[in-house]
């Protein structure tokens, strides 16, 4: 059976629903955001891939100007009427409402990559929506037997992700994300791999299955 996001749409803030690996991985993820910048106070921050809007709310909490942006209408109505419940002011758009944003600090893509089947395109739209001096972060899932049969496979097995959510044959290898970077005129490219031991996640020295990165748009020469 082909995976449809509108099929979980409003599942995204059920703790014990499909996306509960999200919400474990959310403190990790602030984590490694924080060892990019000091404070979130008034940053401009995208998120794309933003799903029901998990990162959004934490970083508005934070203090950041927060826009999301998801391919599923279903989804993007979800996070909407989520950030309404709480009275937080985040910007949701589609990817074809993008005419009218601003440059941002902070471009987020967490779990996003596997599932683009033209990564170059889609990283070259939304890196230009990064100021001079900016960071691209997120996260993806690594092209090796690992990734296959615990990141995919198992994962599945243990109701961790939907199943036929990934599929292998996109997966991204870091040296080939790295070359994406380079050819897009990214600098200071960074990967930190990271894993879970039951419903504990953290940063691990190896970069096999699960692994975050982070890149810079270089300062405007003066």
């Amino acid at each position: 059976m082909h995976f449809q996001w509108k099929d979980f749409a409003k599942q995204w803030w059920n703790l014990d629903g499909p996306y509960h690996i999200l919400h474990q991985l959310l403190p990790l993820r602030m984590k490694f955001i924080a060892s990019t910048v000091n404070s979130l106070k008034d940053l401009a921050v995208l998120d794309v891939g933003c799903g029901g809007g998990l990162l959004c709310e934490e970083l508005f909490q934070r203090g950041a100007n927060i826009y999301g942006v998801d391919s599923c209408p279903y989804t993007l109505q979800t996070a909407k009427e989520h950030a309404q419940e709480k009275g937080f002011c985040i910007q949701y758009r589609s990817p074809n409402q993008l005419e009218e944003l601003p440059l941002f600090d902070l471009v987020c893509m967490m779990e996003v990559l596997e599932h683009i089947s033209n990564p170059y395109d889609f990283l070259k739209k939304y890196v230009a929506f990064l100021k001079p001096g900016g960071f691209l972060l997120g996260s993806t899932i690594n092209r090796s037997f690992l990734s296959w049969s615990l990141g995919i496979h198992g994962a599945e097995k243990l109701k961790w992700v939907p199943e036929n959510a990934h599929h292998w044959a996109e997966l991204l290898k870091p040296e080939e994300l790295a070359v994406l970077f380079h050819t897009l005129g990214l600098k200071e490219v960074i990967f930190q791999g990271y894993g879970s031991w039951g419903k504990s996640w953290d940063f691990q020295p190896h970069l096999k299955i699960n692994y975050f990165f982070k890149a810079q748009k270089p300062q405007v020469s003066a």
